[in-house]
């Protein structure tokens, strides 16, 4: 399926996404908008969708998951509909983990790039899981932050490796 974008305007295209996100966040630290705002909602998801594009061109997998479960995070709450997964804990989380860390290390033994492409799975299943955990409220926001914190420098290390630099 050819793209309607390419090259210069999907950079564009996701560099507007990526100042979405920033502002959405932005008003949300001042206190402009409030966590559940549907604006803000709307922000991210369009921010997100950019990032898929954009994930999609450049064939960046670890990305392209972690937005689209983004964007569904975002309909759910423009829906207000909530997940309920009792399931979900800090054990499960860190067995993720250390599964997708084993799980790339092993597919990508044969690729030269084989550290970035596992920081970049670690730090999609280290994003997505510790949202996951905070909106069951498994976990505190000082723990969610920490871990975002950690997720976001391996990220952005994945990314300026890679050259992805709309996402940075």
């Amino acid at each position: 399926m050819p793209f309607l974008l390419r090259g210069f305007e999907l950079i564009v295209f996701s560099i507007i996404g990526s100042f979405l996100v920033a502002l959405a966040y932005m008003l949300l630290s001042l206190n402009f908008l409030k966590d559940q705002s549907k604006v803000f909602f709307y922000l991210l998801l369009i921010g997100n969708v950019s990032f898929i594009a954009y994930s999609v061109y450049n064939h960046d997998y670890p990305v392209l998951l972690l937005n689209i479960a983004f964007s569904f995070f975002a309909i759910m709450a423009i829906l207000n509909k909530k997940l309920h997964l009792p399931w979900l804990n800090l054990k499960i989380f860190f067995i993720s983990i250390f599964s997708t860390i084993l799980l790339s290390i092993y597919f990508n033994k044969e690729n030269l790039n084989w550290l970035m492409e596992t920081i970049g799975w670690f730090s999609t299943i280290a994003g997505f899981g510790s949202y996951l955990l905070y909106s069951q409220k498994k976990i505190n926001l000082f723990y969610y932050f920490f871990i975002n914190m950690i997720t976001n420098v391996t990220f952005s290390i994945y990314l300026y490796y890679n050259g992805n630099y709309p996402y940075m």
